[in-house]
């Protein structure tokens, strides 16, 4: 049975677990502190079922050690919580930033760490030097070296261990990643301060400081959660800055030349990119979208599903964002033409593969009927965007960002924005896109100034 001793303002609760090799009791502690609110026989009674559950845990072996370290922490946080209820492309995010925690933090006993740990994390974060993917240019030709060392585009896994496609992108001056510019150095002997360059920004931003804030923000309530520990350092440390980044998008005008400019290209593209800007909708969800999905007769859309990409797992099929996310929404009439276009090619496909088919039903596939990744989309469209002189700050997301921008300009209410968007409040609505709703606004001021001003009599 677990004992229970006061320490001051708070609680030790102990409990035995078995014995070691040597025969030695094995025991466990945790602290407990009563709520400051809590009266004399209220704080017996709940240190009492506070000792009952602990030992419940002690015995089925759920409960985890204050005294491991971050890092192994880290690991059970990802194998029992972040595994089981987040989604894969997020649980991928937090994959990428964990190396960087595990290298500051993830030494550190869990019940040592203190928010002073967190603050001088974030500000070394801030510092030049600490990104893990900065890019890299070519600044030598490239080509010309390759040709004489005899070595072929074709060559490239054999000879620097990357891609055809990282090595034809270095020969065009394009970026590659840091590891990528080192192999190839390092195969051809040359040097990489004077063959690659580092491109863009040197230092993490305070949006991408941000995401490291939530994500110890995550790990850390959940070890409160889980009785590890008694609080979240992280609770106590004022959150990064987020700061405003102006999304780009386009105009009525822009959005009209766009559709024009997609004549001629594949009609998977085509669909694509029309339905993705007068729906608004994102392109996890795009990617989803089934033939049962779409009525073309109504011209409606039932958006219910998410596929994303995520390295070494492949196409990762989840819910939506929020239960707003799941919507039924109106497509513009203009699409119907469209999609009855894009069925009988798909359907030319389909019979020309003949048994190489698959029945996957998804609305975007590859050659063969299997659901495309919505990667490929992305790289199109950078194609697409560059052969069309358009701005380099266009991506497929912009295309729901015009969507909204569109609607609030011709004045639709925010609810229905909000809805359509599948937003899970319309503060968020309310809040991305402040600055095309205050341009509307100044656009009513006017148009109310005309109706109001009496016209001068000649």
């Amino acid at each position: 049975m677990a004992t229970i001793t006061k320490r001051g303002k708070s609680y030790l609760i102990s409990t035995s677990c078995g014995y070691d090799s040597a025969g030695k009791q094995i025991r466990k502690t945790m602290t407990w502190k009563p709520e400051s609110s809590m009266t004399v026989r209220q704080e017996k009674k709940a240190v009492k079922a506070a000792a009952v559950r602990f030992e419940d845990r002690v015995q089925s072996g759920q409960y985890i050690d204050s005294t491991i370290t971050l890092s192994q922490f880290i690991d059970q946080w990802l194998s029992d919580y972040a595994e089981v209820s987040l989604r894969a492309d997020t649980i991928a995010g937090y994959k990428a930033n964990i190396p960087t925690i595990k290298a500051a933090l993830g030494h550190l006993k869990l019940c040592k760490i203190q928010p002073q740990h967190i603050i001088e994390f974030y500000k070394n974060l801030s510092e030049n030097g600490v990104r893990r993917d900065t890019k890299y240019q070519c600044t030598i030709d490239l080509q010309k070296i390759l040709k004489e060392n005899n070595i072929l585009k074709k060559d490239a896994q054999a000879v620097f261990g990357i891609s055809y496609a990282t090595l034809f992108q270095a020969v065009k001056g394009r970026n590659i990643s840091k590891a990528s510019a080192e192999s190839i150095c390092r195969a051809l002997k040359i040097s990489m301060e004077k063959s690659f360059k580092p491109v863009g920004k040197d230092k993490l931003s305070g949006n991408t400081i941000l995401h490291y804030h939530n994500l110890l923000k995550s790990i850390f309530s959940t070890a409160v959660h889980w009785q590890v520990l008694v609080y979240s350092p992280v609770d106590r440390v004022k959150a990064p800055k987020k700061e405003y980044v102006e999304q780009e998008c386009l105009t009525a005008e822009e959005a009209q030349k766009l559709v024009c400019l997609l004549d001629g290209e594949p009609e998977n593209r085509k669909a694509a990119t029309l339905i993705a800007l007068c729906s608004g909708m994102r392109r996890s969800e795009l990617y989803a979208l089934k033939w049962d999905s779409i009525d073309i007769d109504t011209c409606t859309v039932s958006i219910c599903k998410t596929a994303v990409y995520v390295a070494k797992q492949g196409i990762v099929n989840g819910d939506t964002k929020n239960k707003k996310s799941t919507r039924v929404i109106k497509l513009p009439s203009c699409c119907q033409r469209v999609l009855l276009e894009y069925r009988a090619w798909y359907n030319e496909q389909r019979l020309a593969c003949g048994d190489q088919w698959h029945d996957s039903n998804r609305l975007f596939v590859t050659w063969n009927g299997e659901p495309e990744s919505p990667e490929n989309f992305t790289t199109w469209f950078r194609t697409f965007r560059r052969k069309n002189n358009l701005s380099e700050g266009l991506h497929p997301h912009s295309l729901r960002h015009t969507n909204a921008t569109l609607q609030i300009g011709a004045h639709q209410d925010i609810k229905t924005v909000s809805s359509r968007l599948g937003h899970s409040q319309t503060s968020t609505t309310l809040n991305v896109y402040a600055h095309a709703i205050q341009e509307a606004d100044a656009t009513a001021a006017d148009v109310l100034n005309d109706l109001l001003t009496p016209s001068k009599k000649a």
